[in-house]
């Protein structure tokens, strides 16, 4: 009963060079209030994986949704401390309430990277001594689709052959 009077969120980690989940909304629908956490310019791993820390620690209410944007970096200093963030995710969840840990990166990076999101997810998995928060781990393309991109009614100019071009030239 506890769990419906208090607001769910979402947490978002985006580590310097990965890129922003196109499914990212989805997960957004069953925890509405969203924490971004994104790797700064000349940040270490181990100082976002502290900011991780504090901005849990400073969360109200319940993280049901946790979703780590993984750059598709190898070096061991990286991968521990995505280590951490995700263990500490999975800590910041209620056993009673639940949630997931989604490990995501692009479908282009290399296998060596995407082994390693994988590795990283059953290590993970086997320290859960509960079934209530799951890992996962999902690619997407790089491609955005936050829409048609079009240019604007002035820049197409009509030609000649309709029928080839569909009325309006491409420059």
């Amino acid at each position: 009963m506890r769990q419906e009077t208090e607001c769910h969120n979402s947490m978002m980690v985006l580590e310097a060079g990965a890129a922003w989940p196109q499914w990212m909304h989805d997960y957004q629908r069953q925890a509405p209030n969203a924490v971004v956490v994104a790797h700064a310019m000349g940040e270490s791993m181990g100082d976002l994986s502290a900011r991780v820390s504090r901005r849990l620690a400073e969360l109200k209410g319940i993280l049901t949704v946790a979703i780590v944007a993984c750059a598709p970096t190898l070096d061991p200093e990286h991968l521990a401390a995505r280590e951490m963030i995700c263990r500490s995710l999975l800590q910041a969840m209620r056993p009673d309430v639940g949630g997931e840990v989604v490990l995501a990166a692009r479908d282009t990076d290399a296998d060596e990277a995407k082994h390693a999101l994988f590795e990283l997810a059953g290590a993970l998995c086997e320290g859960l001594s509960d079934s209530t928060r799951t890992v996962r781990v999902r690619f997407s393309s790089a491609r955005s689709v936050s829409g048609i991109v079009a240019k604007p009614a002035a820049a197409a100019r009509p030609v000649q052959n309709l029928a080839r071009l569909g009325g309006f030239a491409r420059s």
